[in-house]
């Protein structure tokens, strides 16, 4: 990965209100650092990152962490208004950018590696799984900023909605399984239940 250049950044949402975890994700305890550190620490060596949080004291970061912090103060407009806010960050030599949650502990930097690696054209490349998209496992074109705009003046917020008014590209669960295999990437905390489940999945990892 070290082969991409600066044209090559990320956004990490860090900025919702977790109403369902009863308190905010980005805090939780992964080993011996923070749900918001341990996916820092898995994309740090890619590329440089941008943090969208909801307020100024949001998600703050592990000591010796380097990101750059952006806010998303807006309330109720879900991730599409954190991606605008993570693209408006953005230094303006990066023209593409990989997408994420900050709930995603399993995340594999191999899955990041063929998103990037197979976005060859169009303006999104997205994965894929059980059929479904995954938009905050993609990689965007900057150039989506206008429309991501667009869609949020006209009081539009899904993020699936987005991915039919772009360029938008798939890769398929087949592909994915050859570096995920269970596809453990894409297993999310949204509910203690859910991330007890994913800690009990990570403590079996070799």
């Amino acid at each position: 990965m070290n082969s991409y250049s600066c044209k090559l950044g990320c956004i990490l949402l860090a900025g919702g209100k977790s109403r369902r975890m009863g308190r905010p994700k980005s805090e939780l305890p992964v080993g011996k650092s923070t749900m918001l550190g341990h996916i820092l620490g898995i994309l740090r060596p890619l590329f440089s990152i941008i943090v969208v949080v909801r307020a100024p004291g949001d998600g703050a970061l592990p000591e010796n962490e380097k990101a750059i912090l952006a806010q998303d103060s807006t309330e109720g407009e879900g991730p599409l208004r954190g991606l605008e806010a993570g693209l408006f960050a953005l230094p303006r030599s990066v023209e593409r950018v990989y997408v994420s949650g900050c709930d995603t502990p399993l995340l594999r930097p191999a899955l990041v590696e063929l998103v990037l690696a197979t976005f060859v054209s169009g303006q999104a490349q997205v994965p894929l799984v059980g059929g479904f998209p995954q938009p905050l496992s993609a990689a965007y074109r900057t150039n989506i900023l206008s429309t991501v705009s667009q869609m949020l003046a006209e009081g539009q917020r899904s993020l699936q909605s987005m991915l039919g008014r772009i360029d938008t590209r798939w890769v398929p669960e087949e592909q994915i399984r050859h570096v995920d295999p269970n596809l453990e990437s894409f297993e999310n905390a949204n509910t203690p239940e859910d991330f007890q489940r994913i800690m009990n999945l990570k403590a079996m990892d070799p």
